[in-house]
């Protein structure tokens, strides 16, 4: 019958219709989604861990003081990835007195930090389109101390999820 040819011919359009639409997102989650990265180091000690592996999705979500971020940075003339805290965010003066960090004038608490971290005295008044990235392992971590602020476009992910291996 006709009717029936017609109901068989919608139900395979609707099917490949939907098989296509299907495997575009997968494509889409694939080349957008989330990214996978394993922790080289002890700079985010006693939060992340040496061998651990994040996961982060896109740097174009909002990015808050406090936040952990995978970022590229260039550090004694080579390229390297990093993950840091943000400290800092775009505009504001980030100043350390007497092992306390001050954002904007306002005492931050840190409750993240190694204890019996100790970071030397500094003031910083970030631009526009700067982040200023820190790990929580003040000791040992090369961080913007060393390299400097971080333009935004280097912030590859935010940590949402962390696999500790240990």
């Amino acid at each position: 019958s006709r009717g029936g040819k017609t109901a068989l011919l919608r139900k395979r359009r609707t099917f490949i219709i939907t098989f296509i639409l299907s495997i575009l997102m997968v494509l889409l989650f694939l080349v957008t989604g989330p990214k996978v990265y394993t922790i080289n180091g002890d700079s985010m000690l006693p939060n992340y861990h040496n061998g651990s592996v994040v996961l982060c999705i896109s740097a174009k979500t909002k990015l808050n003081f406090g936040s952990v971020v995978i970022a590229n940075v260039e550090t004694e003339k080579q390229k390297t990835i990093v993950i840091k805290r943000i400290i800092g965010r775009p505009g504001d003066c980030v100043e350390f007195k007497h092992n306390h960090l001050f954002i904007n004038g306002k005492l931050k608490s840190e409750n993240y930090v190694k204890r019996n971290s100790v970071t030397e005295s500094f003031s910083i008044k970030l631009k526009k389109n700067e982040f200023f990235l820190m790990g929580d392992n003040r000791n040992i971590s090369v961080d913007s101390r060393y390299f400097g602020a971080v333009k935004q476009n280097a912030i590859k992910g935010k940590v949402i999820l962390t696999l500790q291996l240990k």
